[in-house]
């Protein structure tokens, strides 16, 4: 049971890494393309990343439109991810009241 926990404890710490890293990109890049080129620089950087391209419909292979709403809606989910990861790795204090 213990190397089972282990083994699941390392996977969420490598995860939080990775969301940790991703959040730290983000808003780095972010920074740095409104500080070079302004709100149009990181809108164009945005679409960039959320991965405007081909996608299939129907039988069709159409351009999908970038979209603010799905946009923000992945950043919400990965946010929240973050932040749950972040309450169950939190050090919990085991010290007594005195």
């Amino acid at each position: 049971m213990s190397i089972l926990k282990n083994i699941l404890r390392f996977l969420r710490r490598c995860l939080l890494g990775l969301l940790v890293g991703y959040w730290s990109i983000f808003i780095g890049y972010s920074v740095i393309k409104l500080i070079g080129g302004g709100p149009s620089r990181v809108l164009s950087w945005y679409e960039h990343i959320y991965g405007t391209g081909i996608h299939l419909k129907g039988d069709l292979l159409v351009l999908r439109e970038w979209s603010w709403k799905e946009f923000l809606a992945y950043q919400v989910i990965y946010l929240a991810i973050t932040l749950i990861l972040c309450f169950f790795e939190w050090p919990k204090s085991n010290s007594r009241m005195q």
